[in-house]
């Protein structure tokens, strides 16, 4: 849930409790656990007195809060060292993913990437085309989750031609989506939601201490 207030750290993580038949209504697991306010309703403009040379046809302005789903059936995640540990709490170097230049075809849809990303090195980011140059019409990542990243969340470096859609991001060290050498073209980037892109920076919200890409 996203903050509604000047905070970035404000936004939150929950746990869904349930979800009604027809699909309408959600039910969290502990509504008790919001540590912040978030706005559900929009700001009304008719309590103000606008002046009509403004122009200002609207009666009010979207407010609320956003929420997106991080969870996913298909999950690629860090771990340990060794067969069978979990990604330690004090890491941060990550697994990554990464296109190249050469393929046929790469669509992914519907995945979770969990704590990936390697801090301090460039070019590790979870989600990354790695100068891929123009790829092939249909390329694309859509209804992907990255979260608790190491570095970034999407990267397209020296890329052209590559669709990120209706994709979530969620706690990055440094840039979430990310066109790095400033030379990306052609690129379709719709109806994504990126959400506390975090300074690696030590502190509270940043407790691995993982370091940014210098």
């Amino acid at each position: 849930v996203t903050t509604t207030d000047y905070l970035p750290g404000h936004s939150e993580e929950l746990t869904i409790g349930n979800i009604s038949e027809d699909g309408k209504t959600i039910a969290l697991l502990d509504a008790s656990s919001f540590v912040h306010i978030h706005n559900g309703v929009k700001y009304d403009l008719r309590q103000h007195n606008i002046p009509t040379t403004l122009e200002i046809t609207a009666d009010s302005v979207e407010t609320r809060a956003a929420v997106a789903l991080l969870s996913r059936n298909i999950r690629i995640v860090s771990a340990g060292s060794k067969y069978g540990e979990s990604f330690p709490d004090t890491g941060w170097f990550g697994g990554h993913t990464i296109v190249r230049q050469g393929f046929q075809k790469y669509q992914v849809q519907g995945v979770e990437f969990y704590q990936l990303g390697q801090g301090g090195r460039i070019a590790h980011s979870p989600v990354n085309f790695y100068l891929t140059r123009t790829v092939p019409d249909k390329t694309f990542i859509k209804d992907c989750s990255v979260w608790d990243s190491m570095s970034r969340w999407y990267e397209l470096r020296n890329a052209y031609n590559v669709t990120l859609k209706r994709n979530v991001g969620f706690k990055s060290i440094g840039h979430g989506y990310f066109l790095a050498d400033g030379a990306e073209v052609d690129n379709n980037l719709t109806a994504n939601i990126g959400i506390y892109a975090r300074p690696s920076l030590d502190y509270r919200d940043n407790p691995r201490k993982v370091p940014g890409v210098y």
